[in-house]
């Protein structure tokens, strides 16, 4: 990992952080986290901060924190929750979904209405935090996740549709997904005519990196978009062809 923990940040950590939260004095530990966050970022080396820069800082400090957490036996979703919910600092509060969403990986069900609130944030970067670190949860449990995608999918509130299609994108920590793409698509189609440009550019993303890897599966899907002669379904077919066009431009063309 990239992520550098020296010495001082370690005993930072324990000082600053881990001794507060087993005091009970959760409220001084939240205070210190971005701190910590600024201090870990600068120990990446310059060139790697644009691959692994701030968002690997706060999986980082997560992945400590809920170690420490778990080796001293405290209760990692109530403090999870209070980073979360107890700052205006979203960087703070991508630890704390981070924390949560490894409490996750083993219990679920009492994580996710955090993750439910923090994908229909106001602001962006809750949002993104949100579907980032959730996946990790979805890969662990994809059977019993479904139905909530599902529900949520199918929510009046786009920003809780879009929370679904991006975090079914199949980046790095998804690949698991390429060996079931019927998971990801079945749940996909129900915004294939998605009017709302937030959750539609979204569908478009993650169709145009399906293809990447799965060309004829994307055209397949083009070409049912089209033919469903509507408007929203056409711009989503067009985004997923951005990079298809680069190399069968003219194939493209005809498809849309």
């Amino acid at each position: 990992m990239i992520l550098l923990l020296t010495e001082q940040i370690e005993r930072q950590i324990q000082k600053d952080l881990v001794e507060n939260f087993m005091c009970g004095e959760y409220l001084k530990g939240v205070e210190h986290v971005r701190i910590v966050l600024d201090d870990m970022y600068a120990a990446i080396p310059e060139k790697k901060r644009v691959s692994h820069g701030r968002y690997t800082t706060i999986k980082g400090l997560a992945d400590k924190l809920f170690e420490e957490f778990g080796n001293a036996n405290l209760p990692v979703v109530e403090i999870g929750a209070t980073i979360l919910n107890s700052t205006n600092d979203y960087r703070t509060m991508g630890v704390g979904l981070g924390i949560l969403a490894l409490y996750g990986v083993e219990d679920y069900q009492s994580v996710l209405l955090y993750f439910e609130s923090a994908a229909q944030a106001d602001h962006w970067e809750p949002r993104e935090y949100a579907q980032g670190l959730f996946r990790k949860i979805v890969k662990a449990h994809p059977a019993a996740i479904r139905p909530y995608l599902l529900e949520y999918i199918q929510s009046d509130r786009p920003n809780l549709r879009r929370f679904v299609s991006e975090m079914l994108r199949p980046v790095v920590e998804n690949k698991w997904l390429y060996q079931d793409l019927d998971y990801s698509i079945s749940i996909l189609r129900h915004l294939f005519k998605e009017a709302h440009p937030y959750p539609r550019t979204s569908v478009g993303n993650n169709l145009s990196d399906i293809s990447r890897r799965n060309p004829e599966t994307v055209f397949q899907l083009v070409a049912e978009l089209v033919s469903m002669k509507d408007e929203n379904s056409d711009w989503s077919a067009r985004r997923a062809c951005r990079n298809l066009v680069k190399e069968y431009p003219i194939r493209v063309m005809d498809v849309l």
